[in-house]
């Protein structure tokens, strides 16, 4: 009987904290996304307080809860704290990731390496959001990237042009100027630099060996059909290849095609071959370190709405009458404010999204108190019980609603 009261004491006290306590049911920990906003669910026993990076958030009677994770890229830290009525204290921590992907990347050869350097903004897409991985690079684009792989120090205030296709205007010309002056690429001439000229593989490789500081080759064993030995550039070449950053462009015949413009996804695959690049892409998954306070998740909720009202409740058909909307919003310490107010009068003849105000103005009485107000002129043509809805939205894009009903007699 005392073996098996001890076994039960012994087995109670091993598995009594999975049962109390904090839980965290999404996101999982160390989880990799591309998603900018996540949803945290979870649910702590007995709950007195609860703040997620430092940021007090409501949670049910059951102790449940939920908030958005505002998910910048790169590292993301969660610090959950919470305190239940017994004054136990628990924290939890969760390391996330997030990385910058592109929807015409879809099971493409090169979209880990793409992925990986535009997470730190090394590389970076057309303004329509796509990455077009086939296109040849320019060599403006080339420098900007090499610029940023390298971190070259720039020069912000330019005084004069860098190139006479290179104005100090461009919003490239201080990454193609720090490339120059380190002697990485040079113009076709001390006045043009070819800005949207594309880049020779050969060029690539003799670039990426410069800006490395790799020892050329002394002796050169052939590998490539295309590039002899005795070939002016075949050093930097074969220099390249030794070290790792370039490859032929296939496994089964060996051609390296150095005379053909290299692709985007080529130049971001020769990139991601760089030592700092390397060192970069292995400590964005290293979960154990680099999560602190510098990079705490944003924390957001939906707008909570206390209250809306309209006044007065009834009113006539075919007569104009001045109607008062309230509403009281929850305050927003800690999560984003809130963008603007407004309702739906379009079942009372009314606009579809009059704006309701905080300031003082249009029917509010005191301003920044968080009861948005308006006094609007409605002349409804139709009786019955209709309804006016309000819609509020925090700069994120948050939405809360909620609705009141009007009668309105014939």
């Amino acid at each position: 009987m005392k073996k098996t009261l001890s076994f039960l004491f012994l087995l109670f006290f091993l598995i009594g904290p999975v049962f109390a306590g904090l839980y965290v049911f999404t996101p999982k920990n160390e989880a990799v996304v591309s998603d900018e906003i996540l949803t945290l669910r979870g649910r702590g026993d007995n709950l007195k307080f609860l703040k997620i990076n430092n940021v007090s958030v409501p949670f049910e009677a059951d102790g449940s809860f939920s908030c958005g994770l505002v998910l910048g890229y790169g590292k993301n830290n969660v610090e959950i704290r919470a305190m239940d009525q017994a004054k136990n204290r628990f924290v939890k921590n969760l390391h996330l990731v997030r990385i910058k992907d592109f929807s015409d990347l879809t099971a493409h050869w090169a979209r880990s390496q793409i992925v990986y350097l535009a997470t730190y903004g090394f590389i970076d897409a057309y303004p329509d959001g796509n990455f077009r991985p086939g296109l040849p690079i320019s060599r403006g684009d080339f420098a900007t990237w090499l610029a940023k792989v390298k971190r070259l120090e720039l020069d912000d205030k330019l005084e004069q042009d860098v190139f006479f296709d290179v104005p100090k205007e461009l919003w490239s010309a201080p990454y193609i100027k720090a490339v120059v002056d380190a002697g990485y690429m040079g113009g076709y001439t001390k006045d043009i630099f070819g800005l949207q000229d594309p880049i020779s593989r050969r060029e690539a490789a003799d670039i990426a060996v410069k800006s490395e500081g790799l020892n050329m080759v002394s002796k050169i064993t052939p590998l490539f059909e295309d590039v002899p030995k005795e070939e002016e550039g075949a050093k930097p070449i074969y220099t390249a290849r030794k070290s790792g950053l370039v490859k032929g462009i296939s496994d089964e015949i060996p051609i390296y095609d150095p005379d053909r413009a290299i692709t985007r996804a080529e130049a971001a695959t020769l990139f991601s071959r760089f030592e700092r690049s390397v060192r970069s892409i292995r400590y964005l998954f290293e979960f154990g370190e680099g999560f602190g306070k510098y990079n705490m998740t944003k924390i957001n909720i939906a707008p909570k709405i206390y209250y809306f009202t309209i006044a007065p409740e009834k009113i006539l058909t075919n007569q104009k009458s001045i109607l008062h909307l309230e509403t009281e919003i929850g305050p927003r310490q800690g999560f984003y404010s809130l963008a603007k107010v407004w309702a739906d009068l379009s079942e009372i003849g009314g606009p579809t999204n009059a704006l309701m105000y905080d300031d003082g103005s249009q029917g509010d009485e005191i301003a920044g108190d968080l009861i948005y107000s308006l006094n609007v002129a409605v002349m409804p043509e139709v009786g019955g019980k209709k309804t006016v809805y309000i819609t509020v939205a925090d700069k994120l894009g948050w939405e809360a609603n909620d609705e009141a009903s009007i009668l309105i007699l014939e």
